[in-house]
């Protein structure tokens, strides 16, 4: 199921093929291919509502008392008050990215929400971002971890995906070639590589900080 909101003065709906369907012929209960089925194609008055994409946001590892932002698009339909974001910290937002607070009101029908985590202490964070205009609501919700870097980890067993932003958290990249470590994806998986360079190189690829004491 497929629901847009279509904006103030739209005059036709044009329906852009990007998978084909199948035909089921019940007389010979068989399937073919290249057709395109529609069904319960609805037009009809929206109510009022706030639209938020992504619902939610896993800020994933954050270096304690660093800061990492997000972004969140924001439409409404048929709103008369304008939309006020508000969180609890460490997470904090903004509607023009620059100053983050615990509250900010969006007076445009649509906008860009930015949401700050700014962990001060290690651990796990939840919370949630509330979109409200009058009646009208909406939630963002909000998780991260954070870690401190100075502090040697000593529990086994640990894994690295590197998925997310390369390097992770706590890792560092020594180089003295433009041709370095970077993240590499394909078919689903992620991993560092250093491609081969013609001149001298010296690419280190740090991990963070441990303690085999134990």
């Amino acid at each position: 199921q497929y629901t847009q909101v279509l904006p103030a003065g739209t005059k036709y709906v044009a329906v852009e093929v990007t998978e084909m369907g199948y035909y089921l012929d019940l007389d010979v209960l068989q399937f073919y291919d290249n057709y395109l089925i529609i069904d319960n194609f609805t037009i009809s008055e929206a109510e009022p509502e706030i639209i938020a994409n992504p619902t939610d946001i896993n800020f994933g590892k954050v270096e304690v008392n660093t800061t990492k932002e997000e972004t969140v698009a924001i439409m409404s339909v048929k709103l008369t008050e304008p939309i006020t974001a508000t969180t609890t910290a460490p997470f904090a937002v903004s509607f023009d990215g620059t100053t983050f607070a615990q509250t900010a009101t969006l007076t445009a029908a649509e906008g860009t929400l930015y949401v700050q985590y700014a962990p001060t202490a290690v651990g796990t964070h939840t919370g949630t971002v509330e979109l409200t205009s009058g009646e009208v609501s909406a939630t963002v919700t909000l998780a991260g971890s954070a870690v401190d870097c100075a502090i040697a980890i000593n529990q086994l067993s640990w894994t690295e995906t590197f998925d997310g932003t390369f390097p992770p958290v706590c890792w560092t990249v020594e180089s003295t070639n433009a041709v370095t470590w970077t993240s590499y994806e394909m078919t689903g998986d992620t991993w560092a590589s250093c491609a081969y360079a013609e001149d001298l190189q010296d690419e280190d690829l740090i991990t963070p900080l441990f303690d085999f004491s134990n």
